[in-house]
């Protein structure tokens, strides 16, 4: 049976760097601890600023979803301004998008968006681009696509368009009965 209602929580978690308060809200409090879908921007797994944790697996085990990780990112340094006083060595050095699911994620894409920005010669440098990251999830009697981006802050409105515009095209080859797509959209300049 399809439900009348699905919540869906879109959130910047800036890292994780505060993972157990962000358990705790999606645990406690009365509108998050209802989400059926989470759209996480901005996770870590395998960064000291994290203390080397998988904070997409955690999230998940946590409030009991399914998730997929899209990695963005291989970070090179510690981290970004304020996060370089820590002296915990990356393990893994991932950092990246995830959709969390109370129902089962059937297929995943992860989207490659134009760069204009070049994060190698960053204070934290990188390899890699961004992405949105999509879920086919089938609910009920209907299957969706749910969809996240982070879009790049240091760009033109122009060219924050082009990168959601060719996460948009990615949606229109989809089969899905619908799509709903979440994220952090940088909309200043």
């Amino acid at each position: 049976e399809t439900p009348k209602h699905i919540r869906v929580v879109a959130w910047n978690i800036e890292r994780g760097l505060k993972i157990d308060g962000i358990i705790h809200l999606l645990k406690t409090n009365p509108i998050l601890n209802k989400a059926d879908i989470l759209l996480i921007t901005e996770a870590d797994i395998g960064m000291g600023r994290t203390d080397n944790r998988n904070i997409p697996q955690e999230l998940a085990d946590a409030v009991g979803m399914n998730y997929v990780f899209a990695n963005c990112f291989l970070a090179l340094e510690k981290g970004d301004i304020g996060e370089q006083s820590h002296d915990l060595s990356n393990t893994l050095s991932l950092h990246g998008l995830c959709i969390l699911s109370k129902f089962p994620i059937q297929a995943y894409q992860s989207v490659s968006l134009p760069m204009f920005k070049d994060v190698f010669n960053d204070l934290e440098k990188r390899l890699g681009s961004r992405k949105g990251l999509i879920c086919t999830i089938p609910i009920g009697h209907r299957t969706l696509d749910f969809a996240v981006t982070h879009i790049e802050l240091a760009t033109s409105a122009t060219q924050r368009s082009l990168q959601v515009e060719t996460l948009l095209q990615a949606l229109s080859q989809s089969t899905a009965d619908g799509s709903l797509i979440g994220g952090d959209f940088t909309t200043m300049t």
